[in-house]
């Protein structure tokens, strides 16, 4: 039996989004195989969702399997791991890659010989996003509405604090249900956003989401203003070695990119660092330093089993943050900080 290839992707951004998109219509076009799933993972829950997901693949044994915008983390990608990964697409096209994996992050520059070693292919470049990678790989580049999208997971993903353009607007827009999904626990609706948006049926004539989006993104922006009040609440500076830290705790709703986002265009001069938590029932975390910093936040988020590019990053922990235990899990990463700091 060999079924539809598998596309794995980051379901928290637009660029994780986006070229899933992009992948499906790779797979459609040039393999003439509709895919046989979309898996969006998140950062918190990849390590418990991949073992799943690789069970479904090792019985369904897909022609292929892509790998999107998934940083590979010590706690996301173990050698057993690879091997069942690998070994769970059929071998009837040996003409193609096993495992395609394409991003931009740093652990997957670290990994690269690693994985070639094991088979897998590895498209990267740390100053191009997953989608535009994917676009260029797989030859979608020069479709209008492709690039179009390709455009908006580039612009969304290297903006720079208070930009503002034409593509940059649309990821924004698509910024929100995408958070609004994942605070609902909406795979559903992520996988109906990456199809609609395969197939052109995202945005309207005249470039707009369709009514059906447009009302998804209505109910963000209704929860948003009283979500960036507890945000701000929540906003505590401390001082550790000799740095000044800032931590806030985020509601879902402002996962993964708004929070950080908001902090670093209206906070970043309050701190060297920025830690902005995330509540129940998130427990991945993200870290941002200023530009200019000596700190090494992916070093450090590394360390802490997680990764990530320039100077930000994020890590899991493996308990869950709520106003309680807030102060408590403040207290514990400035106490692994300080540790790191003092090597």
């Amino acid at each position: 039996m060999v079924s539809s290839p598998f596309l794995l992707h980051h379901g928290e951004d637009p660029d994780g989004i986006i070229a899933a998109a992009l992948a499906g219509a790779y797979c459609e076009r040039q393999l003439k195989e509709v895919p046989a799933a979309y898996f969006p993972l998140r950062y918190d829950n990849v390590t418990d969702n991949l073992p799943l997901i690789i069970n479904e693949a090792e019985r369904a044994r897909p022609c292929q399997i892509v790998v999107a915008d998934i940083n590979p983390t010590t706690t996301v990608m173990r050698d057993s791991l690879l091997y069942r990964l690998i070994n769970a697409v059929h071998p009837a096209h040996s003409n193609r890659p096993k495992v395609l994996w394409i991003d931009h992050h740093s652990g997957t520059e670290k990994s690269n010989d690693d994985f070639q070693q094991h088979g897998i292919h590895v498209v990267y470049d740390a100053n191009q996003c997953a989608s535009l990678l994917a676009a260029k790989h797989f030859a979608l580049n020069d479709d209008p509405y492709f690039h179009h999208l390709a455009s908006i997971a580039q612009a969304h993903d290297y903006a720079k604090p208070g930009q503002i353009n034409e593509q940059l607007s649309a990821g924004n827009e698509l910024e929100k249900i995408i958070a609004l999904a994942n605070a609902t626990s909406n795979e559903d609706l992520l996988r109906k956003l990456i199809v609609d948006l395969k197939d052109g049926c995202y945005f309207s004539a005249e470039k707009v989401p369709l009514p059906f989006w447009q009302e998804h993104s209505s109910q963000y922006d209704v929860q948003k203003t009283a979500a960036l009040n507890q945000l701000e609440e929540s906003i505590v500076v401390e001082p550790v070695g000799d740095y000044q830290v800032l931590f806030a705790l985020a509601p879902p709703i402002l996962s993964q990119k708004p929070a950080p986002r908001y902090l670093k265009e209206n906070h970043d001069g309050a701190a060297d660092l920025q830690v902005c938590l995330f509540a129940a029932p998130y427990r991945n975390h993200i870290i941002q330093s200023k530009k200019d910093s000596r700190l090494d936040v992916v070093g450090f988020c590394q360390v802490m089993g997680g990764g990530g590019r320039n100077n930000s990053g994020g890590f899991t922990l493996s308990e869950l943050i709520t106003e309680e235990n807030y102060a408590a899990q403040r207290r514990m990463i400035g106490e692994q900080l300080r540790d790191y700091l003092g090597r």
